[in-house]
């Protein structure tokens, strides 16, 4: 801290949730009013890296700072600039997002308030960015989160206009799970404190292309089920939440009922703790469709690099692969189809094939391994 005459310049590096901040700037004392209690015109820089904005044990918010403080004359202080958000977690139930009828500062967004009177009247003029900088783990969904926000008003009732994108993620159903291909929630000016969705999901479950539309506010959200072949709504629910198939030559055991059921339950328990969907590489798909030998089939994922993947898969042609080696059992038989892909380059697939064993072959290569 420095004084010249009656101005003072202040130079500090502090830390916060043990990142760096550091802070920059000046105030002039030449007036009177600070002597009064008032604060007086003042210039400040704020910067940091990965600093904890919120933490929480179901919430982490990082963010680096490039901020400007000022205050003029008698106005409140202005914040500017921009949080560059980063390396975030968001493990709650997601319904604790949806702002009801009445709802706090707090409840609704952009979910925060500071009431401290010192403090409460500043003013906020933020852009608020990052790309992919939220997980969301919850039992409905499991995804990484986009902001492109401008954040406004005081302290103690903040707004923000903008869009959240949902990058990439999963919609989460006992029995299936649909893949996000489109999503974004927009905050706008006829209503900032209700956010409006706009999300299409869709994947391949069972032999059907399913396709779910989200839209409206939050609270009050229309969905939509469509499906080829069709399905009524009632079925794609059924079919997801229960595990009951609208086809006569396929249906689930009551026991793999049961079991698709506890591994559900199972999944939302560990993500309330933040244990569920550890792995961001490994993806297993299975019940897709349904095989010609009459069983779901199986996928499995294995994310290399950003780039580059390995995926194996026993799909719906098991018997078609077992015949053409000759098997007469292709109930006993087993074929292996790895898939090397370039995630920037779709047509830069390259495929590995392993024809079906006869199971005498297999047997004979079991008892072999036997005996070594």
């Amino acid at each position: 801290m420095q004084f010249l005459e009656r101005a003072v310049t202040l130079k500090i590096a502090t830390t916060v949730g043990g990142s760096l901040v550091y802070i920059d700037g000046n105030a002039d004392l030449r007036g009177e009013e600070w002597m009064h209690g008032d604060l007086p015109p003042f210039n400040v820089k704020v910067h940091g890296s990965n600093v904890p904005l919120a933490r929480q044990p179901d919430l982490i918010l990082r963010s680096d700072l490039d901020l400007a403080i000022n205050r003029t004359n008698n106005s409140q202080p202005l914040i500017s600039g921009t949080l560059h958000l980063r390396n975030s977690f968001f493990l709650r139930d997601l319904r604790g997002l949806v702002p009801g009828r009445i709802a706090t500062p707090a409840e609704r967004p952009p979910y925060f308030s500071i009431d401290i009177p010192f403090l409460a009247d500043w003013r906020l003029n933020l852009n608020v960015v990052g790309t992919r900088f939220l997980r969301a783990q919850s039992p409905l969904f499991n995804g990484e989160i986009s902001s492109n926000l401008k954040l406004h008003g005081t302290l103690k009732e903040p707004a923000a206009l903008g869009d959240i994108k949902i990058d990439s993620g999963l919609v989460q159903f006992p029995f299936g799970n649909l893949q996000v291909t489109s999503g974004f929630i927009s905050l706008t000016s006829e209503n900032p404190y209700s956010p409006q969705l706009q999300i299409l999901a869709a994947s391949r479950q069972f032999g059907y292309d399913i396709r779910m539309d989200v839209t409206g506010p939050a609270d009050r959200p229309v969905i939509q089920f469509t499906s080829f072949p069709p399905l009524s709504s009632q079925q794609i629910i059924l079919m997801l939440s229960a595990g009951q198939l609208p086809r006569s030559d396929y249906s689930l055991s009551p026991e793999q009922r049961a079991q698709g059921l506890a591994i559900y339950l199972g999944k939302s328990l560990l993500s309330k703790y933040g244990f569920a969907g550890s792995s961001q590489r490994l993806t297993v798909r299975s019940g897709t469709e349904i095989s010609q030998q009459g069983k779901p089939t199986y996928a499995v994922e294995y994310k290399l690099t950003e780039r580059w993947s390995i995926i194996g898969e026993y799909d719906r042609f098991g018997d078609f692969m077992a015949a053409s080696n000759g098997s007469s059992t292709p109930d006993k038989s087993f074929a292996l189809f790895i898939m090397l892909r370039n995630r920037e380059i779709p047509w830069l697939d390259i495929d590995f094939s392993l024809p079906a064993l006869p199971a005498r072959c297999r047997e004979r290569s079991e008892d072999q391994a036997g005996k070594d």
